[in-house]
């Protein structure tokens, strides 16, 4: 599922016609201009609901530290269905540095049940706050592995 987040729409464009298997399937096209925080998260949740209630997956992925990323990881806890997280444990400690990504990563750790860390340091991290099993390492963030020249999905996977 694309959002319509810049960064996602990038990737899929490149993407298109090359990995059909990884297009999304729902474009959602959300985004528009001057939105504030709030007004972008509860249009990402409720047009995310609507998507999860009809698709019923399984699990639902997110990467990176997007508000699109906290909203869609909400949107599948609160349907009960289990959410993986890539690029999982970056830290600042500083909930105002970056903002809101921080904050964003923190409260998707709390909702995943699946942690991918693109670094050892990112793996001590979730270590640190709690998360005791469930993590993996996926080297590098989703850029770094792009850049290798692996294709991977982008946003969110239903």
């Amino acid at each position: 599922m694309n959002q319509g987040d810049s960064v996602a729409a990038q990737l899929a464009s490149e993407l298109e016609g090359r990995l059909e298997k990884w297009a999304p399937d729902h474009d959602l096209n959300l985004m528009t201009p001057a939105q504030t925080l709030a007004q972008s998260t509860s249009r990402i949740r409720a047009a995310t609901e609507a998507v999860l209630l009809n698709e019923r997956p399984d699990m639902v992925v997110v990467q990176g530290d997007t508000t699109t990323t906290l909203a869609g990881a909400l949107g599948a806890f609160y349907q009960g269905i289990p959410v993986g997280h890539i690029e999982a444990g970056l830290r600042t400690w500083d909930l105002a540095q970056p903002f809101p990504e921080e904050m964003n990563r923190v409260v998707t750790t709390r909702l995943s049940a699946l942690h991918f860390a693109p670094t050892a340091a990112a793996a001590r991290n979730l270590r640190s706050e709690g998360v005791p099993r469930n993590v993996s390492r996926l080297p590098g963030t989703l850029a770094s592995i792009r850049s290798s020249g692996y294709a991977m999905p982008c946003g969110m996977g239903v």
